[in-house]
């Protein structure tokens, strides 16, 4: 989503950039007086309210009735995120600690809590990643061992590296020289498409096999949504950083307090609207969503900034969660760069 500025003069989204960085530093509404004397000592403070108001009749900055400065407006904040940003580079340091973070952790799920709690620590926002989402991985190969004489251990290996492990119980013991021949003529059929293609398909592409004497391939069968379904992984969800989120001013405000606390308390929630922005990311790299773009109502005092992270053939979403007075400067860089760390650590 993109906003125009074609109505606007070179002046007009000075004064209108200035509104916002004041806003977003300060969480006070924005006075023509303080413009005048912080940006634009060329300008009378009159000059500075009549470009006020129209910017305020064209729809990008409001002023709440208690005061009269202004404050930007859903609008105001698109177009300064699509047009007018000045994007901050992130410092050594904050790089440092990123990497750092990332490559002490030894396991996936190690390095993506990491993940969520340094962007959480950095940005004061929350902090959210999910894991890969394997269903659109390719399948390398399929593992059948033995682990006991009434358990088969199955191990999907993905192209990407990452691999998949189900215990399937079985009526009784297969010989391992049996397994060996399963295993083969499922790779021979199953290795090299996605395993949503699989799941999909899987009942199709060994029909013929499902009569074979030791059950196993009707097992498969019957278990083909539980090996290749990805939602288990998808739902796994590392969300950092609610002491940080809650020492903005918005949170003083009761209502701000709640619906944070509730969207901390459904991962689900959270989950089903990095899903609905999926489509976006592809095509933006980083994705900015703020206040009433959200189809919730829930997040329409919020933004959301995510990009996505590359394991191999596969990839999972990483962003942050704060109010719509956030540092964009400084959240979009840092979520790009957060991304880029990832795929680099999991590769």
């Amino acid at each position: 989503m993109t906003a125009s500025l074609e109505h606007l003069t070179e002046r007009q989204k000075d004064i209108l950039r200035s509104v916002i960085q004041c806003f977003i530093q300060s969480a006070t509404p924005v006075a023509s007086q303080h413009l005048a004397a912080r940006f634009f000592t060329h300008l009378s403070p009159a000059t500075i309210r009549n470009e006020l108001a129209d910017l305020e009749e064209k729809g990008y900055i409001d002023h709440p009735h208690t005061s009269a400065g202004r404050v930007p407006t859903d609008k105001g904040y698109r177009v300064y995120v699509d047009n007018l940003i000045q994007y901050v580079e992130l410092t050594p340091a904050e790089k440092r600690a990123l990497g750092q973070r990332m490559t002490s952790a030894t396991e996936t799920e190690e390095v993506l809590q990491e993940a969520s709690k340094i962007l959480g620590k950095i940005s004061h926002q929350l902090g959210i990643v999910t894991s890969p989402h394997i269903g659109a991985g390719v399948l390398e190969k399929i593992e059948l061992v033995p682990v006991s004489t009434v358990r088969v251990l199955v191990i999907l290996t993905m192209r990407s590296g990452i691999v998949k492990t189900i215990t399937m119980e079985v009526a009784a013991e297969i010989r391992r020289e049996k397994l060996e021949r399963i295993c083969q003529t499922l790779n021979e059929r199953l290795a090299g498409l996605t395993l949503a293609e699989i799941r999909d398909t899987f009942a199709d592409r060994i029909k013929d096999l499902q009569n074979e004497e030791t059950g196993l391939i009707r097992l498969f069968i019957y278990s083909s949504k539980k090996l290749f379904d990805d939602s288990r992984e998808r739902e796994k969800l590392y969300i950092s950083g609610t002491q940080n989120i809650v020492e903005q001013p918005e949170f003083q405000k009761p209502g701000y307090f709640r619906t944070v606390i509730e969207l901390l308390d459904d991962a689900d929630f959270i989950l089903h609207v990095l899903e609905q922005h999926e489509e976006r990311i592809g095509t933006e790299g980083v994705s900015v969503t703020i206040g009433n773009e959200h189809k919730n109502k829930k997040l329409e005092n919020y933004s959301l900034v995510i990009s996505r992270y590359h394991v191999g053939d596969i990839c999972g979403t990483i962003g942050l969660i704060g109010p719509k007075r956030m540092n964009y400067a400084k959240a979009v860089p840092l979520v790009d760069f957060a991304a880029q760390t990832i795929s680099h650590t999991l590769s």
